[in-house]
Formats: C-alpha cells, sequence, structure tokens
C-alpha cells in the first residue's frame, strides 16, 4: 500500500530498543513533523519517548487501526489523520 504522508513505521518495541539514548529521541524528534500512535499503545509512550517529546509539544496523536475492515480504510485513515491539525 503506497502512503505518500506515511514516512516510518516503528513497533513499540523497536522504539525501546533503539531510542533509549536522549540523543537517539532528539534526533527522531528532529527527523520527522508529526507522529500517529495506536490508540492500544498511546498510554504507554510517555515513559518510552520521555520529556523531550512533550516539552517540544510533540505529541503523537492518537488513531484507532485495529478492527478495520480494509486496506482502504486504514489507507483513508492514516490520510484524515495526517491531514487534520491537532489541539492539545
Amino acid at each position: 500500500m503506497d502512503l505518500p504522508c506515511l514516512a516510518k513505521v516503528i513497533s513499540y518495541d523497536k522504539l525501546k530498543r533503539n531510542y533509549k539514548q536522549y540523543q537517539d529521541k532528539r534526533g527522531l524528534l528532529k527527523e520527522y513533523d508529526a507522529f500517529l500512535a495506536d490508540l492500544r499503545i498511546y498510554k504507554m509512550l510517555p515513559e518510552c519517548l520521555g520529556n523531550e517529546f512533550y516539552t517540544h509539544k510533540k505529541y503523537p496523536a492518537p488513531i484507532k487501526v485495529h478492527n478495520l475492515e480494509s486496506p482502504d480504510a486504514l489507507k483513508a485513515l492514516l490520510n484524515s489523520a495526517t491531514s487534520s491539525a491537532q489541539f492539545m
């Protein structure tokens, strides 16, 4: 499935394993403009991402990815999530 708005998908385990150091988290923060997170792991992300994301106001946007009926529904969900604005 081709999604031009989506640059990279990182699993939670990979995020915890590969982005432990402060410099790694800061590099991830600077590399991407927006972050999306599945609703099932959204509450676990502050511990994993650390203060750096939240002090720079780059909160991951929660989206419900599970129980989608088709790949087209996933594509529509991701495109609408990336084209919308977030207010906290």
